[in-house]
């Protein structure tokens, strides 16, 4: 169980900062398309993003997860979006991981994201992990394929799934924006992992103003 805050504050027409923070009253670990994660007591997220529209997207984070019982760890990375024509886009990121040796780690994505109809998008990744708790920083794969339906007065939904082989891990997922009024929106987020039968629902408001 948890709860938290995120907002994004537009500060000229391309760029954005972001600042989020969480609390989360059990500290469970999953294992994801991302590696083994511990959810954290409290996490605390600044972002920085520049968006110039069907041209290109850059973004740079830092993740501050502090927990009750383990050492803190923290995340910091980034990701580039190229759009090689108006309906198709590349995209890749890293993420390191640092702070005790079950933390130690580093992520990789890359995959390319299609418009094959008028508010249809379709999206393939691959991740590559690797963490020193997980085999001493064995590589593990995982594919994922999503597909994303943006709708009217900023309505999204969007669901997929995605599969580690070397560890047998199912990977389903789903998210939902659902407008209430002009500015205000219902956020769901669900997700089940097999391999640990790790099911999260998160749910809550998102503002625009």
């Amino acid at each position: 169980m948890g709860f938290g805050a995120r907002g994004e504050a537009g500060i000229t027409a391309y760029d954005t900062l972001e600042l989020g923070w969480y609390h989360y009253t059990n500290e469970l670990q999953t294992v994801t398309a991302v590696g083994v994660a511990t959810l954290p007591s409290d996490d605390i997220v600044v972002g920085y993003h520049r968006l110039v529209p069907l041209s290109y997207a850059v973004s740079l984070y830092y993740d501050y997860r502090g927990h009750a019982n383990l050492p803190t760890e923290n995340w910091f990375g980034g990701s580039v979006d190229l759009y090689l024509t108006d309906w198709l886009r590349w995209f890749g990121g890293y993420r390191q991981a640092w702070g005790a040796f079950q933390y130690d780690g580093r992520l990789i994505r890359t995959g390319l994201s299609a418009t094959i109809a008028p508010s249809w998008e379709v999206t393939g990744t691959a991740y590559d992990s690797a963490q020193a708790i997980f085999n001493n920083y064995q590589n593990l794969w995982t594919g994922v394929i999503d597909l994303t339906y943006y709708g009217p007065r900023n309505l999204l939904l969007t669901g997929g799934v995605g599969y580690s082989p070397l560890i047998d891990n199912l990977d389903l997922h789903a998210r939902a924006i659902l407008p209430v009024t002009d500015r205000i929106a219902l956020q769901l987020i669900a997700a089940h992992n097999s391999v640990n039968a790790d099911t999260r629902v998160t749910a809550g408001l998102r503002f625009t103003w």
